[in-house]
């Protein structure tokens, strides 16, 4: 039986390999490897993972966000996610709005910049 550097080198070996497979699939339409040899590599790291008692990371949340649109479309470019949504920003009017009705938004939907120093306040008294 393999030691195991070895079989967590190889595990993580496939999921490059995959995820470079995955890319070349949805992302440019040109795959490289039949449905059977992805099958295979996939059945390797799922044997591997359960052998070693790791979770291949389906079941985690697969979603990210960044303030930065830039950054965004540069990780879609390296490879590091598949896609990236970029929406445009809610309208103030709608944020009060929905504030008034004593509705809330959903996380990050109301982030800004640039932000108020954060910190102790001085208010002049006199």
């Amino acid at each position: 039986m393999k030691d195991l550097a070895s079989i967590k080198e190889r595990i993580e070996q496939l999921r490059a390999e995959i995820n470079r497979h995955n890319y070349r699939y949805y992302v440019l339409d040109s795959p490289e490897i039949s449905d059977a040899e992805y099958d295979e590599l996939m059945r390797e790291l799922e044997q591997l993972e359960k052998l070693l008692g790791l979770s291949s990371g389906r079941e985690e949340a697969r979603i990210t966000y960044s303030y930065d649109r830039q950054d965004a479309v540069n990780r879609v470019l390296d490879q590091e996610y598949q896609l990236a949504f970029l929406l445009s920003p809610v309208k103030i009017e709608v944020v009060k709005a929905i504030a008034d009705a004593g509705d809330r938004l959903p996380r990050k939907s109301t982030y800004f910049y640039p932000k108020l120093p954060a910190g102790l306040v001085f208010y002049r008294l006199v």
